[in-house]
């Protein structure tokens, strides 16, 4: 049983302005992070599949009002509503992912609705921006439905449906993340690229070299701070004895 209570957006004991500013600087905010287009929503839910009860255990009181925001800005949820215990979050959250990756390696993703919930199809304008103005450009539809499970399934399978062909696997061996490409990227943060680089640049060279190529690096910027005077006085660091086991 988790030890953090629920939290809740809407607060009683403050005054009504301050709780629709409030509101209205959430979903601004989870508009930014979760993304309009399903591109950048993939990209949000391959990071939200991600969250354990542990890290979400971590959040301070801010970041699980924002999280609470965000979940409903994916979800389509308007209104007040709780933010569920961090176990279900985590176990929708686990459940997502293990979905995803079946659909990744077997092309299909079955997805187990409650059988009590109500399941609504929503059909909505669809604006777009030109010239500077947001005109009509058709409609489009979605499924939605009052629980908050139920929904955020669905507003997931959507997701999944318009860009599941963007869904690849770091290729940083120790990581193996699932993240939305874009372009040719083969890695899920410049943190797993930074790190396969620094593999092949070991691998390249030896440790003499790489020390000789720091040396000469180190000679070359003091030449052009201070002159080539100051940069034929650095000496190469001694190298330290390798301990005995």
């Amino acid at each position: 049983m988790s030890l953090l209570k629920r939290s809740t957006i809407v607060v009683t004991q403050r005054e009504p302005s301050e709780i629709l500013q409030e509101a209205i600087a959430g979903f601004s905010q989870a508009t930014r992070r979760v993304g309009s287009d399903d591109r950048k929503r993939l990209s949000w839910l391959l990071e939200f599949v991600y969250l354990s009860e542990e890290k979400l255990a971590e959040l301070s009181e801010s970041e699980k009002a924002q999280l609470c925001f965000d979940l409903a800005y994916f979800a389509n949820i308007s209104g007040q509503w709780e933010l569920p215990p961090l176990e279900e979050i985590a176990s929708l959250a686990s459940e997502i992912r293990n979905g995803i990756d079946r659909l990744r390696r077997t092309r299909r993703w079955v997805i187990e609705l409650p059988k009590d919930s109500i399941i609504e199809r929503i059909i909505e304008p669809r604006p777009k921006r030109r010239a500077g103005h947001i005109r009509l450009d058709g409609y489009h539809s979605f499924y939605g439905s009052d629980d908050f499970r139920t929904s955020f399934l669905l507003c997931a399978a959507d997701t999944a449906e318009a860009e599941g062909t963007r869904i690849r696997v770091c290729a940083q061996k120790d990581c193996g993340r699932m993240f939305a490409r874009h372009r040719r990227a083969r890695y899920c943060s410049s943190r797993c690229s930074q790190k396969e680089r620094d593999l092949r640049f070991r691998k390249r060279f030896t440790k003499t070299e790489r020390r000789e190529r720091r040396q000469r690096y180190y000679k070359n910027r003091m030449a052009k701070l201070h002159g080539p005077a100051v940069a034929s006085k650095v000496k190469p660091r001694p190298v330290k004895p390798t301990p005995r086991k």
